[in-house]
């Protein structure tokens, strides 16, 4: 009956009305997407910017495991270190 777009049937029980009631999950949309990455994958190396000038910055990343990746022109830590410097915001993809 829904054809491709059907996602998902499911039977709801109203024990005081006495009904089998059938429901269905349809697809109306897709588009693409792209996760953020996990906050339980603590280990992930991300990429970040972090401004020439910002020199306290720079050394606070160093500090918790960044490396310079000098052919992408970021610095690079395990994304646990990037939430801790409240750095999220900064993630390169």
């Amino acid at each position: 009956m829904f054809g491709d777009k059907l996602l998902c049937v499911r039977y709801r029980y109203d024990t005081e009305r006495e009904l089998r009631i059938k429901t269905v999950e349809l697809v109306v949309e897709e588009s693409a997407w792209q996760p953020k990455p996990s906050q339980t994958d603590t280990e992930e190396i991300v990429s970040i910017k972090v401004n020439y000038d910002e020199i306290h910055l720079r050394s606070q990343v160093k500090q918790n495991g960044g490396k310079w990746n000098y052919h992408k022109k970021l610095w690079e830590l395990p994304y646990r270190n990037v939430v801790q410097l409240d750095l999220v915001n900064r993630i390169v993809k």
